[in-house]
């Protein structure tokens, strides 16, 4: 398939994801597990989509890793480039911790809110906006103990949540090097 012609297809699929996840977002007020449900399918569906296009297969070696039995609540990882966030979301269908800029930009926004994600400040390392608890705590570390905090909970019903996936260097790498680590997702005895 031409390049264009793929391009315009990604495209299509964004404006797609969007439409449905507004919707979706207007019926379902969280926290719902239809909404939940119906964000995950959708968003697995379409990464697995957009890769298809791109023509990467996805092989998952260790199919327990994928078995919904085996969740966590956050994943960490070697951020290399973009496509790490759609292979992701074809396996886990999760949220991310992002930049708060990110919030920002059209249908990337509105997808960022639909699957959960912890938005960090990159002005001041400490405030961070996150659209699943209304803790007012200021720290990303913070916010990163609290999202855990309420996964693992006895009481909360997990079906609410998407797993968050941070990539502790805060951007992508060449994937020779690694750069500056952040461990705000291994404080407070979580993961």
């Amino acid at each position: 398939m031409i390049l264009p012609l793929r391009v315009f297809i990604i495209i299509t699929i964004f404006i797609i994801i969007w439409a449905l996840f507004k919707l979706i977002l207007s019926i379902y007020p969280f926290p719902h597990v239809t909404r939940k449900k119906w964000i995950e399918y959708i968003y697995k569906l379409s990464a697995l989509i957009i890769l298809s296009i791109m023509s990467i297969d996805l092989t998952v070696i260790n199919k327990n890793l994928a078995d919904k039995h085996s969740k966590v609540a956050i994943l960490v990882s070697n951020h290399i480039s973009w496509i790490d966030a759609l292979i992701y979301a074809s396996l886990f269908g999760n949220g991310y911790v992002a930049k708060e800029a990110t919030k920002h930009i059209p249908i990337v926004g509105l997808i960022g809110v639909a699957v959960q994600n912890i938005n960090v400040s990159l002005k001041s390392r400490t405030k961070t906006t996150n659209h699943t608890s209304s803790n007012n705590s200021d720290s990303t570390s913070d916010k990163m103990v609290q999202f855990q905090q309420d996964y693992y909970d006895e009481t909360t019903n997990k079906d609410i949540f998407n797993q968050i996936c941070v990539f502790p260097e805060g951007t992508t790498t060449n994937g020779v090097n690694m750069i500056s680590f952040r461990s705000g997702a291994f404080r407070g005895g979580f993961p």
